[in-house]
């Protein structure tokens, strides 16, 4: 059994000791929204928006999972972590690690929709349309689906 982001790098002579080349696709739109759910787990989330009048309009977090991987085509689940609680230069700002931190010092915020949107805004794909068809034509040459 072996995996590989490259398949058409492999020598040939590696190639013919694997009978089966299967082609795994990046996840679709509801495996993507599973995903998030997943990642998101039982943090609280609070998805709010106002609409014109002022109103807070909840969201339901099934919805906000679709819409997001609408918007997160080409991502894979690499998992990426931005910590960044303050900018070096700010006010009282004290240089630590989160050994540092106790536990009981955090405040973990709710998760809001705003954040959702950021963060889908801010991360790019991670796989090409270039990079598709080259595993596609591997697949059509080499392998089969999965």
């Amino acid at each position: 059994l072996a995996a590989t982001n490259i398949p058409w790098e492999l020598d040939m002579a590696i190639r013919r000791r694997f009978e089966k080349r299967i082609y795994i696709p990046l996840p679709d739109k509801h495996a993507r929204a599973k995903l998030f759910e997943l990642n998101v787990g039982n943090t609280e989330c609070n998805f709010y928006m106002e609409d014109e009048q002022g109103n807070k309009v909840r969201y339901d977090k099934d919805q906000v999972f679709l819409t997001l991987s609408e918007k997160t085509e080409g991502h894979t689940n690499e998992k990426k972590e931005y910590l960044v609680p303050c900018s070096p230069g700010a006010p009282g700002a004290i240089e630590m690690t989160w050994k540092d931190v106790k536990s009981e010092q955090l405040q973990e915020p709710d998760l809001t929709l705003e954040d959702l949107n950021k963060a889908a805004l801010f991360v790019k794909p991670t796989v090409n349309s270039e990079d598709l068809g080259k595993y596609i034509k591997f697949t059509e040459d080499f392998g089969q689906d999965g």
